[in-house]
């Protein structure tokens, strides 16, 4: 009973009017609205820090992609007839397919 009180009083003595009242409580409760939207919502500060927080992790990954990308592009490149680096084919074949020459032996580890 206090609080209402409280809230009567405080009318009663700065002579507010019941309608001029209303009208200052639904202003100060769109003023809360709308700052606690602009912090909580879902185009708010927060929602933009994430947005902000993603965007850097995806310049990231397309950064180590692009240079994926340019490493695989010049290991294509040296596998030109032109320019036949045959090292690379030699290290690639082995690689990839498991090739070996003939007189090379290949000693297998139970481990893997």
């Amino acid at each position: 009973m206090q609080k209402n009180q409280y809230l009567y009083n405080l009318v009663d003595n700065y002579q507010i009017s019941r309608s001029l009242f209303i009208f200052y409580f639904i202003c100060f409760s769109l003023i809360i609205y709308f700052l606690a939207n602009a912090f909580f919502g879902d185009k708010g500060f927060f929602a933009y820090r994430n947005v902000l927080h993603n965007f850097n992790n995806l310049q990231l990954t397309k950064e180590t992609l692009q240079q994926t990308f340019q490493a695989k592009e010049k290991a294509v490149e040296h596998m030109n007839l032109q320019s036949l680096d045959l090292d690379l084919v030699d290290e690639q074949s082995r690689k990839v397919l498991g090739y070996i020459n003939k007189n090379e032996v290949v000693l297998y580890r139970k481990d893997q």
